[in-house]
């Protein structure tokens, strides 16, 4: 095993030291710290296990209600219901926006809802030259906008941001070939931009 738990809850972690962090919730729903170390090198080369991951398979997460979580991603996204069990304890079913998954279980009732912060989020890249008609087509649906942005730190990727029913952040993504076009992009949109949203912002915003 490449990663050794400690089961002591600490305080904090030494800036200077090594390990991390990670969090869990334990049977009472309480959230518990644990320090993890690396126990030295990996009997294997680890090069070619991480070129041999391609991508991300799925995301998962909570919903209210299965019926309009549903209708949402396929009105919006396309999204195809692979499948569905209402007859869980927990209802799920999983859903495909292309080849990404996504694994969608109503919310247990003994689990307390808690806000939602927006740095929690899925991103969906579309061609640049669809982009624009695309945000106007889930304008159309009668979802509000905020957008477009331009990044900070990666130039040539303009984003939009909405909702879904759950209150979680979704955006779209667009990746052009130059600072230029995505510039352009941005200043056609200024007027629409809908900033007083609040969704951009990543960990900085909460849900209200």
């Amino acid at each position: 095993m490449c990663c050794r738990p400690k089961e002591d809850v600490v305080s904090r972690l030494d800036e200077n030291g090594p390990g991390g962090w990670w969090s869990a919730p334990n049977a009472k729903n309480k959230r518990v710290n644990r320090q993890f170390t690396f126990a030295g090198e990996a009997a294997v080369d680890g090069t070619s296990i991480q070129e041999s991951i391609t991508g991300i398979s799925h995301s998962g997460f909570y919903v209210e209600d299965l019926d309009r979580t549903a209708e949402f991603y396929t009105k919006v996204f396309g999204a195809r219901v692979a499948w569905r069990n209402d007859k869980s304890k927990n209802p799920l079913m999983k859903l495909y926006i292309g080849n990404f998954g996504l694994s969608i279980i109503k919310w247990p009732p003994d689990q307390p809802r808690i806000k939602i912060p927006h740095a929690i989020h899925w991103a969906y890249q579309v061609e640049p030259a669809k982009a624009e008609e695309t945000v106007a087509y889930i304008k159309s649906l009668g979802i509000e906008v905020e957008g477009p942005v331009g990044h900070r730190r990666e130039e040539g990727i303009v984003n939009w941001f909405f909702l879904d029913p759950d209150d979680y952040r979704v955006e779209i993504e667009a990746r052009y070939a130059t600072g230029e076009e995505s510039a352009a992009v941005v200043e056609r949109g200024k007027a629409g931009r809908q900033s007083e949203m609040g969704l951009y912002g990543g960990d900085h915003v909460l849900k209200t």
